[in-house]
């Protein structure tokens, strides 16, 4: 690349931005389409790491209490623990075994039990399923959402993998914004249709993740 040419791109990508910044007159600029994309997946990552670390906390404390865990929720919260010195070795073992585990089924390898390392893809969302013991192929309650007609008259049930390319397709574009990628200055980037998909799909999958981890909890599914 000689100068001229990268002269030429400065130019043209600082023309590009200074004209797409906000105003508070025009809520419809491409920035604020933007903004709505990034809070929309700010909400999701937020809620479900938020939530599903509390809940292995409330497990913690159930076990701490004396209550005796069911085998995947005790070997669990095994793993969300420190561990103390004396478990040390047994413990990087497990681990290792573990992340390997990991890697291989759902392409997910953080050092923490919990951890959505800012790329809630649908590979690390239906991880976060599985050690919540929940099903990926869970029935969503249609209370949350609107069904379509197609869906009525075929009697469809969505689950948690109907919503994976919204999870992904969201993850991608947030990606793209938070990095600058030059693709969120095309035509068809973001539709005010497509905003809405991920935002309705999502507040489906958050209230439906409320729901089954909250009837675990009342239920005391948890415990052997």
């Amino acid at each position: 690349m000689n100068k001229e040419l990268f002269f030429k791109i400065c130019d043209e990508e600082l023309t590009k931005r200074i004209k797409e910044l906000p105003v508070l007159d025009n809520l419809s600029t491409l920035y604020s389409k933007q903004s709505f994309i990034l809070m929309i997946y700010a909400c999701f990552e937020g809620f479900i790491n938020t939530v599903t670390l509390n809940f292995f906390e409330l497990l913690k404390y159930e076990k701490e209490k004396g209550k005796i865990l069911n085998a995947h929720y005790d070997f669990c919260v095994d793993l969300y623990c420190k561990k103390n010195e004396t478990d040390k070795e047994s413990f990087k073992t497990l681990w290792k075994k573990f992340k390997s585990f990991k890697g291989k089924v759902f392409h997910e390898s953080n050092n923490k039990l919990v951890d959505t390392n800012d790329n809630l893809g649908y590979d690390v969302f239906k991880y976060i399923l599985f050690i919540i013991n929940i099903s990926e192929y869970n029935v969503i309650d249609s209370k949350f959402y609107s069904k379509s007609l197609l869906e009525l008259k075929s009697k469809k049930e969505r689950n948690y993998l109907y919503y994976k390319d919204i999870i992904n397709t969201l993850l991608t574009k947030r990606n793209d914004i938070a990095h600058g990628n030059s693709r969120v200055f095309e035509k068809d980037f973001l539709t005010q249709e497509s905003i809405e998909n991920f935002s309705n799909g999502i507040i489906t999958l958050l209230k439906q993740f409320k729901n089954d981890i909250e009837e675990i909890v009342e239920n005391d599914s948890y415990i052997m």
